[in-house]
């Protein structure tokens, strides 16, 4: 174009004569091919060692004349010089990521990996080992794509256990699995399992226990290939066990997994023994209905893997032996032991730095404390193994901790915070299903005259929980509400609610006291929770009990017997510092009273009840009591 005689734009020559590049890429490629050849080799070069690149490098690579020409990059405005901050991984880099593209494809594909190569060497060069460790990606890659596989799987597999060390787990497991298919290609069967250990590892760490399976599955093959009985697969299948009994990953032959491992690690006092035999142990909770005989046969493998453990000094198996023993013993009632067990392993977690093992210990610390009636031990447990998780990132071993502190805020009367602990849980395990804790909301809510106590409900049936879980929720909010309802009882036992040894003590008696209350008569359900509570010496249940036993002897008309058996139960729950149960023993307390000619005593039971009822704001009691009030 130029100016004519007024000043104005004019073509010089016709359109058709005009280059006019269609693309982006093209100007690139056509600012890049105007070029100096030394430029230009300078530029293909600098786009395989990539984005950002550094003199070094660049000079052992392709030598002074070639790096030197770098300035006539920066003078085409192809590349700029990096500001002293961005200098870490270069002194250069490329303006926009489209002229490192255009210039490396530039370049024959032999001629590429000639490249890469030379550029890998450069690194080996030029930075010394500690400098290396920030560049153990780039020469995994650069080897690679250099056709040095076994260079390139070396660095892949440094940079994969660096990535493991400073808790990059993503970028570990994408180098460990880079590392795995290189060692499969070179026919290193032995680094490979390594590597899949690894891998296994990290998805365990990070709860993905599925997927830590599958690489203990795959290591199993590679290793079943050289010899099917070597005490390698024992190893695995020992790990393998330890993932699906403790963890709950799914394998559709677990009993098969252990039964073959203890048969090759058979007369040997070893690691995979430890792990197998508490394999076993824990494999009694995955049947369908375990007697107490399968839980003593439990009990006296855990102890026997647990001798092992602590003959060998194995800390992180003595923890997990001491879980396997304190869960025996809490399915066989006794949870005073699984208490003792489970507190023994919080100083070999700690000092094992354990975080997994923390969690659950603590975890279990509380279960056994919520039986026992601690409710403080267990508000400490339960939030400092929710605290560990938090901070370890490991919501899902952390939500059955708020699980159980909600349950004990239920139970010590504390609805607000009960409320409070199961929309947490919800909140870090929003697609963890969990009922649980929306059952126990729903009864919290209920005991507060709360509009949510429906809201929660409906949410139950939108998550499409299970019958026992709508049943439990029914059930709940009509104790915790103060209604009768009969169909709610039947639903529950229907439904085979409550379940599980810790249920049936804690929420057992509560449905025993119930059927009281609304004249329902089970007594092959009362005599088994009877049993449950004698057993594991739970002295709320004990207590909960006895104030049923008062509600059938009022319904007998024994008023007497009635009163006495109530008097005995308010003091149980003073005793335990139960404020709720007490509140609504003393309301039965105040029923009965008057039938025995003790009209004022009842006044003063009464209005000690409304107190606390006040206090804990449990409306629906509240409002029970005064209802009682009126016909005393």
């Amino acid at each position: 174009m130029q100016k004519d005689a007024i000043g104005e734009w004019t073509l010089r020559d016709r359109p058709s004569v005009l280059e006019v590049p269609a693309t982006l890429h093209a100007v690139v490629a056509a600012r890049i091919d105007r070029l100096p050849v030394t430029a230009r080799e300078c530029i293909q070069l600098a786009s395989v060692i990539g984005q950002r690149f550094g003199d070094r490098v660049l000079r052992e690579a392709g030598g002074s004349r070639i790096a030197d020409a770098v300035d006539q990059l920066i003078a085409a405005d192809l590349v700029l010089e990096a500001a002293p901050g961005e200098r870490r991984e270069g002194r250069y880099r490329f303006k926009h990521a489209v002229v490192q593209e255009v210039a490396y494809n530039t370049l024959l594909v032999r001629r590429r990996a000639e490249m890469h190569k030379r550029v890998a060497i450069a690194y080996e060069t030029v930075l010394s080992e500690n400098e290396l460790k920030d560049f153990y990606a780039a020469l995994a890659h650069h080897f690679l794509m250099g056709d040095v596989p076994e260079k390139a799987v070396e660095y892949a597999w440094k940079a994969a256990q660096r990535a493991t060390a400073i808790h990059a787990y993503v970028e570990a497991v994408r180098f460990a699995e880079q590392s795995l298919e290189l060692y499969e290609k070179l026919n290193r069967t032995a680094e490979a399992v390594e590597t899949l250990y690894l891998i296994a590892r990290i998805r365990r760490y990070r709860g993905e226990n599925d997927g830590a399976l599958a690489a203990f599955e795959r290591a199993l093959v590679l290793l079943e290939v050289t010899d099917p009985n070597a005490p390698a697969v024992g190893t695995v299948l020992a790990h393998m066990a330890e993932l699906c009994t403790r963890w709950d990953a799914k394998h559709p032959d677990l009993p098969g997994i252990i039964a073959r491992g203890l048969a090759i690690v058979d007369g040997k006092r070893n690691r995979d023994k430890v792990l197998l035999l508490a394999a076993k142990s824990f494999l009694t909770r995955k049947g369908p209905k375990p007697t107490d005989a399968d839980w003593e046969a439990s009990l006296t493998i855990a102890k026997e893997a647990l001798g092992i453990a602590e003959e060998l000094g194995l800390l992180r198996e003595v923890s997990l032996c001491l879980d396997a023993v304190g869960y025996a013993y809490g399915e066989l009632g006794n949870y005073r032991e699984s208490y003792a067990q489970n507190k023994r392993r919080l100083p070999i977690a700690k000092s094992l730095q354990d975080s997994d093992e923390l969690i659950d210990a603590h975890t279990m610390v509380a279960v056994a404390s919520i039986v026992l009636g601690n409710f403080g031990e267990v508000l400490e447990n339960a939030t400092t193994a929710w605290e560990i998780a938090d901070e370890t990132e490991k919501p899902r071993l952390g939500s059955q901790a708020v699980q159980i502190e909600a349950l004990a805020r239920l139970l010590s009367g504390d609805f607000p915070g009960t409320l409070d602990a199961a929309a947490r849980r919800e909140r870090i395990m929003p697609v963890g299903k969990p009922y649980a804790a929306l059952v126990l909301a729903s009864a919290a809510a209920a005991a507060m005259a709360l509009p949510e106590e429906k809201t929660m409900r409906e949410r139950l049936v939108e998550l499409e929980a299970a019958p026992i879980d709508i049943a439990a929720c029914d059930f709940l909010t009509a104790v915790y509400g103060y209604r009768e309802a009969e169909s709610s009882y039947r639903a529950i036992r229907s439904a085979g609610y409550p379940k599980g040894s810790v249920d049936n003590i804690v929420i057992g008696p509560l449905a025993v006291l119930s059927a009281a209350r609304w004249r329902i008569d089970d007594p092959a359900f009362i005599e088994r929770i009877e049993n449950a509570v004698e057993r594991s010496g739970h002295a709320r249940g004990r207590a909960l009990l006895v104030q049923a036993e008062g509600l059938r002897a009022q319904n007998a008309g024994e008023h007497t017997k009635a009163a006495k058996l109530l008097f005995d139960a308010v003091q149980s729950f003073a005793t335990l510092n139960l404020d709720y149960e007490r509140a609504v023993a003393l309301a039965d307390l105040a029923r009965s009273l008057p039938e025995t000619g003790r009209r004022d005593q009842a006044q003063s039971q009464l209005d000690e009840a409304k107190a606390i009822a006040d206090r804990l704001k449990a409306v629906a009691l509240r409002t029970a009591i005064e209802q009682v009030a009126v016909t005393a």
